[in-house]
């Protein structure tokens, strides 16, 4: 019995607060990096997709992000946005509470995750090991011992040969004019390769 099946798995790659865009709320938000396995036993060996989101935390709303938008983001430590199409009500409603305007930039820092779990470091060495796979796979077939060469097949030659009343030959003229065996009986065509004698060459007279 062979057990397979499929791994989604969730990289927490940062945090950031940010304002959702259907709860309407400033929350948390998590950047995750979403990646889709093929395991066999329960080990996963074939990536099918990666894909990066933002989620908030409070409503499950995702967000798709792009792989360098996400890569530039961990490195800088902010992630810009497009702009928020709530943001100015809510900016309003904090400004009628507190008394000030945010900005809506104050919601680019992030704070990146040191600890991704072993779901990351499987990914980042996974590339490393379908390399090292591949080139076992050349070195291996490409030592593989040539195929012995094909049997050489002597071509049959038409010769004359002489045939006794019982029908056995008595003797054949090779093709350097020497006569092999005697040559008394009725004269036949027959096919064989040369040399005569040999254990494995078949005479044919039709």
């Amino acid at each position: 019995m062979i057990i397979w099946g499929w791994y989604r798995r969730p990289i927490v790659l940062g945090l950031k607060t940010d304002l959702c865009e259907t709860c309407g709320q400033a929350t948390q938000h998590a950047i995750l990096r979403i990646t889709t396995w093929a395991h066999l036993f329960w080990v996963p060996f074939l990536l099918v997709s990666v894909g990066n989101r933002l989620v908030c935390t409070e409503c499950a709303t995702e967000r798709k992000l792009g792989w360098r938008q996400v890569r530039q983001a961990l490195r800088a430590g902010r992630l810009p946005l497009p702009a928020r199409a709530g943001f100015k009500a809510w900016a309003n409603g904090v400004f009628e509470e507190t008394g000030r305007i945010p900005n809506e930039a104050a919601f680019d820092p992030i704070e990146p995750n040191p600890k991704r779990g072993p779901w990351n470091v499987w990914l980042s060495f996974w590339p490393f090991i379908v390399a090292g796979v591949v080139a076992y796979a050349i070195v291996v077939g490409g030592n593989r011992p040539a195929p012995p060469p094909a049997a050489t097949v002597p071509v049959s030659q038409a010769h004359q040969c002489y045939e006794a009343a019982d029908g056995t030959i008595n003797g054949c003229r090779m093709a350097d004019g020497t006569m092999n065996g005697t040559g008394v009986g009725r004269l036949v065509t027959c096919y064989f390769a040369e040399p005569l004698p040999a254990e494995d060459t078949r005479i044919f007279c039709p």
